[in-house]
This record gives C-alpha cells, sequence and structure tokens, in this order.
C-alpha cells in the first residue's frame, strides 16, 4: 500500500518514485486493527474486522518479499520514508539520490509486527495460517547496527545511512511499534540512531517529524526532550 491513494478509484494522485515504491503501509494499518482490540477486547471486531485485514495484508507481504540464499526475506522494491541512501551522490542518477532501494528496516519492522500480531492472535479466535506466519517470522532477517552502534536504516549492504535527514522510520520497531522495549539490549541502537539524525539539530525537523521525535523521547522517558520538540512544533 503506497502512502497516498484515492478512495474511490484507487488510483495513484501521486507518482514520485519514494511514493509509490512504499510498502509498509498496509501493516502500519494492521497495527491499528490489532491494537483496537488489545483495547477493546472485541472479540467480534477481531474475528470480523481485524483478523480478516491483517490475513490479506499478510498474504500481500508473503507473496510480495523473495527468499535470499542465507535464508532471509529480501524486500524489492522498498523505500524508507524518506530518507535516501548516504553513500550515492546527489546527480549520480539522473540528478536524484536513489529513491527505490532494497531491505529498509520498517519494511521488515511492520511486516515482523504483523506476523506476530496474527500469532497472537490465533490464541484467541481462528487464524487459518498461523502456522505459516509462525514460520514466516522465522525468515524476517535480524536487525543491524553501524558501525557506531546506530540501527541501519536499510538491512542491505549497498546503503549507507544518511543521518543528515528529519525522519526515522527505520526506528519502527520502538515507535510507533512496540517490539523494542526500553529494556531491551537493542534499545541502545535505536538510541544511538535518533542522536545521529539530530546531528543536524531539532530546529531542522519539521511538524511530522517533531511529532513523532516527541512520542519517541516520551517512550524512552525523557519528558524534556520530549517538551522541547512539542514546542518547536507549536512555532511551526
Amino acid at each position: 500500500m503506497p502512502s497516498i491513494t484515492t478512495p474511490g478509484n484507487g488510483l495513484l494522485p501521486d507518482l514520485q518514485n519514494h511514493i509509490i515504491h512504499w510498502t509498509a503501509g498496509g501493516a502500519w494499518l494492521a497495527q491499528h486493527y490489532y491494537q483496537y482490540y488489545l483495547y477493546t477486547r472485541d472479540e467480534d471486531f477481531l474475528k470480523n474486522r481485524a483478523i480478516p485485514f491483517m490475513e490479506e495484508c499478510a498474504a500481500f507481504y508473503l507473496d510480495f518479499f523473495t527468499l535470499g540464499e542465507d535464508g532471509y526475506y529480501l524486500s524489492s522494491p522498498s523505500s524508507s520514508p524518506e530518507n535516501t541512501p548516504g553513500n550515492f551522490e546527489y546527480g549520480a542518477l539522473g540528478g536524484r539520490h536513489p529513491e527505490v532501494t532494497m531491505n529498509a528496516t520498517m519494511d521488515f519492522a511492520a511486516v515482523k509486527e504483523l506476523l506476530s500480531n496474527l500469532v497472537s492472535a490465533s490464541q484467541v479466535a481462528p487464524v487459518p495460517r498461523a502456522d505459516e506466519y509462525r514460520e514466516a517470522l522465522t525468515h524476517i532477517p535480524p536487525y543491524q547496527a553501524n558501525e557506531d552502534g546506530a540501527l541501519r536504516e536499510w538491512m542491505h549492504p549497498y546503503y549507507d545511512d544518511r543521518y543528515a535527514h528529519r525522519h526515522q522510520s527505520h526506528i519502527y520497531p520502538f515507535f510507533p511499534g512496540r517490539e523494542i522495549k526500553r529494556d531491551d539490549p537493542r534499545c541502545a541502537m535505536v538510541v544511538k540512531a535518533i542522536e545521529k539524525r539530530l546531528s543536524v539539530g531539532l530546529s531542522a525537523q519539521s511538524g511530522w517529524s517533531l511529532a513523532h521525535m516527541a512520542h519517541v523521547w516520551a517512550r524512552l522517558g525523557r519528558g524534556e526532550e520530549a517538551r522541547r520538540c512539542l514546542d518547536l512544533l507549536l512555532r511551526c
């Protein structure tokens, strides 16, 4: 599911590469279906709304991903909104950085959450392909770190991170996902990634990224940093 669609006809009003080749939207939307169930404990909603939607999403990704020689999935084409790799000079590809890549970390994080939620839902309601989802989870590649310890934005050796950017899509497993908790050793990779992303200064962030960053700091329990983000957001 791309980030922009037109209800009613399904046509894409924006044909930029990073728009039409971003596929993580369905898995992200599926998170809200399952979280609604967790909050309400509405089993009728889970059986008749959440699971059918989540299974449709899972069917797409299991068809879209390909299995690499190492036994892990490959996601291609892939995009990490709205960043581009740091090891490609501007102008190298017809005047633009490559917006279409492989193995954006966000892809795997969102799909891992989707499959995990389906497995969890199978303990409450029938999920016919639950065993297939358990198997698929073993093929999601583990998160990777750069030499400085920061969570990698692309889980592929072709691409280096570009820290001087406002978006932090690759920290999805920490926020808005819930896979990595504060007491998880992998959280150190997340914190380092955020610190590196802020190398351009907090004032370089925009409305969306300030709201995102405020939630991230709040989840880390760092209220002063969250407040600074909200202060700047209100001045935008």
